[in-house]
């Protein structure tokens, strides 16, 4: 089957490309081609790269207190060292965007919550920020987690330090607790 010519719109094409500007059709081309990694909502969402913190460790937790999770390393053929408050040093500025927490015991009473402390590049200025979606009590007894949309994460800014803290109130029994944070870096294109 042979195609048609279009003697109009040939006639325009040409004289758009020695006039220096876009013929009709380069233009839908153009808007089809600039809409298509568009949403709903109208705008381009650029990726955001997301990297999950952790784990963070801590044992022999109960009754009412607030304190840094662990990291662990390993030392040697079967010694594990953990340590306490080490921070992770954040490269880029982002936003805590979710947290996982969980224990080895049945929380019976209190709870337990998962604070995100951000200390700022000067080293002195610190912010915690309860995630209180995460928490443990009689209701979620072994687990528990939360994802947050990007615009409601905790912010932090390259150079800051992320870490987890843990908060217990009347907590019992004595639990030994695991715990994750997500980051999501804030996109180069924004």
């Amino acid at each position: 089957m042979r195609r048609l010519i279009d003697p109009g719109r040939q006639g325009e094409d040409f004289a758009a490309r020695v006039g220096g500007y876009d013929s009709q059709r380069d233009l839908k081309a153009r808007a089809v081609q600039s809409t298509r990694y568009e949403t709903e909502t109208g705008r381009i969402v650029p990726a955001r790269r997301s990297e999950t913190l952790g784990p963070w460790y801590r044992g022999a937790l109960s009754g009412t207190t607030t304190v840094n999770a662990m990291d662990g390393f390993i030392t040697g053929a079967n010694a594990t060292t953990l340590v306490t408050g080490t921070e992770q040093p954040m490269a880029r500025s982002g936003r805590v965007v979710g947290g996982r927490m969980m224990t080895d015991a049945i929380v019976t009473a209190g709870s337990l919550v998962l604070r995100v402390r951000i200390t700022d590049a000067d080293g002195v200025t610190t912010t915690d920020t309860d995630l209180p979606d995460c928490t443990l009590s009689t209701s979620a007894t072994r687990a528990a987690d939360v994802n947050l949309p990007y615009e409601a994460g905790v912010s932090f800014h390259s150079g800051s330090s992320v870490i987890a803290r843990l908060v217990a109130t009347g907590l019992t029994p004595a639990v030994n607790v695991k715990v994750w944070i997500v980051v999501e870096y804030e996109s180069s294109l924004n």
